[in-house]
């Protein structure tokens, strides 16, 4: 399998609180398992359809939150051992987003790689 990805992405686990911009539902709340300047990844017990959008509210440790929205790119189903029921990896990638959050999660990127 090719990758596909075009940014690097830091391996760091971030609350994000989200919600389906497309109806009205109560926001949910998961960790991200990676970020990068283009989107981010979720595990979700239940996976939301291919293509959908998503308001973000991004809660970075230490910084201010950010909010954005993100079509979902990729869905890839994990079964683990034991468990019953699968879960989702959701592969987010940002269609709005401040210029200035992007600034602040590349410097988070590059820092990770030169601290």
């Amino acid at each position: 399998m090719s990758e596909k990805r075009k940014f690097d992405r830091l391996a760091m686990q971030v609350q994000v609180h989200w919600k389906p911009v497309a109806y009205s539902t109560a926001r949910q709340t998961d960790i991200a398992r990676d970020i990068s300047i283009g989107g981010l990844s979720l595990v979700l017990k239940e996976a939301p359809l291919a293509g959908e959008l998503l308001d973000l509210d991004i809660e970075l440790p230490g910084k201010k939150n950010i909010q954005a929205q993100a079509q979902v790119v990729r869905i890839t189903e994990i079964r683990r051992y034991r468990q019953p029921q699968p879960v989702f990896k959701i592969g987010l990638s940002f269609t709005k987003i401040d210029p200035a959050d992007v600034a602040l999660i590349e410097k988070m990127v590059i820092s990770s790689y030169f601290p």
